[in-house]
């Protein structure tokens, strides 16, 4: 599979090709004939570079602020004693920060074993933390005793320009952090790890790595030692991506591992055709690697999957027999992950029975948050006839929590949950719930349908849909002759495309 990424555009969803153009979600069909005019675009400079396409868990650094003691002890007062009126929204945006830990998040969050995993490699903490939860112990707990390992540094900021407060909430001072006790006690390798993150964080920009270990592999082994590699530098605000000769370079300066060059000469020699058909041919014909990165100078990215990745996936066998639990295509609707496999689907009518499902699953789902929505508005309602001109942030919680278990009675208890969590934390509820039915799902399908009101929708493979009509046809009184027929021709066409 091919697709292309440009930071620049947005485009709408089409009818399903071998090659996509994706941006920021979106995606569109291109014409497989895709050629690069290297006349065009070739001159002092290579036109393009190609880059491995590395299978691990995508992931960034973030800064995680660390409220002061102080602070800390005088909120946790107001909460103890349920006196929440106090705790307003305009303290808590000016509490003080004392410290920071330079912390790695995955898309989903920077509290779960994958981030536990890369910050005991950047930090040289070992892998105590990984073990324990290898062997099941409760992941909250661990986490708890991980961050304590990882480093804090005294809390100064920079001013900033008029042009950086378009793109940064705060600036991190950088030499003050260079002679900050905790800071000084580092390994060379891990100091110039944080130096590399918070520079470029500074200038508005958001470094994208990929980690490996045999913990958390997908498909390719890369072997028992774990590695961070830097991939790309994109622009938080504008979207952009950094040239990759300026990637490898800054990468060089701090002696950070850096994603490397496709090195297969077949594959190089059909680049430089710049014909699509022929890279394509070169990286299917490729074993051992997830594919690779075309990127162009213009900012144009192709993504390129090679054959052999495709069918360890064995997409379409859970499409057209049933390996997979149906619950785990509910998962990867949960987990946005449907645009990732949809390309790989052979068949246009199983494409488009897989593309309706999501649409339909997340639809339901939209719905739902939509629901819980209405029930905060309809709390924050009877909350004002008892407080009223209280903002609701200042309402305190046991009052909150008694007026929403009185409108929410009928529905699950995670609801009452997020609403909660959405109350403290100021989470979006659309992530809270999407979250909830990803994490259960697997395991409690019937629940999530019941919740969702999904209760007649299901996704069953091709081979379940078959024996279900043969059911029917013999309901239907069809012939011994004809079931064999029918049957005949089920079992070519899966013999066809198995081949």
């Amino acid at each position: 599979m091919l697709e292309n990424q440009n930071p620049h555009e947005n485009t709408n969803n089409n009818s399903s090709s071998t090659l996509k153009m994706i941006g920021s979600g979106s995606v569109q069909s291109i014409e497989k004939s895709v050629f690069i005019d290297m006349d065009t675009l070739y001159g002092k400079e290579q036109p393009f570079v190609l880059l491995e396409k590395l299978d691990g868990s995508l992931c960034s650094p973030i800064i995680e602020r660390v409220v002061s003691e102080s602070d800390a002890s005088s909120l946790n007062s107001s909460l103890k004693k349920n006196n929440f009126a106090s705790v307003s929204a305009e303290k808590i945006e000016k509490r003080a920060y004392d410290t920071f830990r330079l912390r790695m998040r995955t898309k989903l969050s920077h509290t779960n074993a994958i981030v536990m995993g890369m910050e005991e490699l950047i930090y040289d903490l070992g892998d105590e933390g990984t073990r324990r939860n290898a062997k099941g112990e409760d992941i909250k707990l661990i986490l708890n005793d991980h961050l304590k390992n990882v480093p804090t540094f005294e809390y100064k900021t920079s001013e900033m320009t008029k042009e950086e407060e378009e793109y940064l909430v705060f600036k991190i001072d950088e030499q003050a952090l260079e002679i900050d006790a905790n800071f000084t006690q580092l390994s060379e390798k891990v100091q110039n790890f944080i130096r590399f993150c918070i520079h470029w964080i500074n200038k508005g920009f958001t470094p994208l790595f990929e980690f490996f270990s045999k913990e958390h592999k997908i498909v390719i082994d890369y072997g028992d030692k774990p590695f961070l590699s830097l991939l790309a530098l994109r622009h938080t605000v504008d979207g952009y991506f950094l040239p990759y000769s300026q990637v490898k370079k800054s990468a060089q300066q701090y002696g950070i591992d850096c994603v490397k060059e496709c090195s297969n000469e077949q594959v190089i020699e059909a680049a430089k055709t710049g014909d699509m058909d022929e890279i394509l041919k070169a990286i299917r014909n490729e074993r051992g690697v997830e594919g690779y990165v075309l990127v162009l100078n213009n900012g144009w990215m192709f993504k390129v999957k090679s054959m052999w990745y495709n069918n360890i996936h064995k997409t379409n066998g859970f499409i057209s027999k049933g390996e997979l639990k149906e619950s785990r295509i509910w998962q990867y609707c949960f987990d946005s992950k449907i645009d990732d496999v949809i390309g790989f689907v052979r068949r246009d009518e199983d494409r488009i029975r897989l593309q309706e499902f999501n649409d339909t699953v997340i639809n339901a789902l939209n719905n739902y948050v939509s629901k819980v929505q209405q029930f905060k508005e309809i709390i924050q309602l009877e909350l004002q006839k008892e407080f009223p001109n209280t903002p609701i942030e200042e309402i305190p919680m046991k009052d909150y929590s008694r007026v929403a278990k009185q409108v929410i009675k009928d529905e699950p208890n995670y609801v009452f949950t997020a609403l909660v969590v959405n109350k403290k934390d100021q989470t979006s509820l659309s992530s809270l719930i999407k979250e909830y039915c990803s994490r259960n799902v697997v395991n409690q399908l019937g629940s999530i349908k019941n919740m969702l009101g999904c209760q007649d929708i299901e996704f069953i493979s091709r081979s379940e849909i078959n024996r279900r009509a043969k059911l029917q046809r013999q309901k239907e009184g069809a012939t011994q002759e004809e079931e064999v027929n029918q049957e005949e021709d089920e079992d070519s066409e899966d013999a066809a495309e198995d081949l």
